[in-house]
């Protein structure tokens, strides 16, 4: 069913880059909605080059010392968790050169930022997802078309429990704990869909009921 949404997506992307040279496009959504699955899916295509906001996290220590001083992962990684700056100097650098970027973006493993990444740039649709891409912030200025991916909260939900147990076994945290990050992300953003109102943003809505 992806596949079959990324190629609905793939001729959007193609209307709206037109005659343009670039075309940059924000796909946003509940977290286990299906943005990364989409993205790598539309990567696929010889005229996109992706971007997952996540590569850009902060250091794992800088990180938690945030959550620990707040005592909220989700305001977070709403404000401070995502280095948004180099981010946003790395997709200027798309709109302004066909000439390829490689920077070092945060490594899962280790919690460091060693994770040397290459970026196409002579393609001309760089499509970035992750969560609140749409709030004010120096990314949001940057999109010429916005996606929203939404579906049915507690089916998504229960996905992606399913998906984290099977990952983590016997190391799973539940997600019904009041210290698991995943539910205080999943909370902030469902205030984020009330205060920044991402639906009204988006050039496209897409329902899914795949899990990222």
């Amino acid at each position: 069913m992806m596949k079959q949404l990324a190629a609905t997506v793939h001729e959007q992307l193609i209307q709206w880059l037109g005659d343009n040279q670039k075309l940059i496009v924000a796909i946003d959504g509940y977290p286990g909605s299906g943005k990364s699955t989409l993205l790598k899916e539309l990567a696929n295509y010889d005229d996109v080059v992706g971007i997952e906001r996540d590569d850009f996290i902060r250091l794992r220590d800088d990180v938690q010392a945030l959550i620990e001083k707040t005592g909220d992962a989700g305001e977070v990684f709403f404000t401070d968790a995502i280095d948004n700056e180099q981010l946003a100097g790395l997709i200027t650098k798309f709109r302004q050169s066909a000439d390829g970027a490689t920077v070092f973006g945060y490594n899962p493993q280790n919690g460091l930022i060693d994770r040397s990444m290459r970026y196409d740039f002579s393609r001309p649709i760089l499509v970035v997802e992750g969560i609140f891409l749409f709030e004010p912030s120096p990314l949001n200025i940057l999109w010429d078309k916005r996606i929203l991916l939404t579906g049915n909260e507690a089916q998504i939900d229960a996905r992606r429990v399913a998906r984290e147990k099977a990952k983590w076994g016997a190391d799973y945290f539940p997600e019904n704990h009041p210290d698991s990050y995943l539910r205080q992300i999943c909370e902030r953003f469902r205030q984020y869909e009330r205060e920044n109102h991402p639906a009204k943003q988006a050039d496209l809505v897409l329902t899914t009921t795949e899990q990222e």
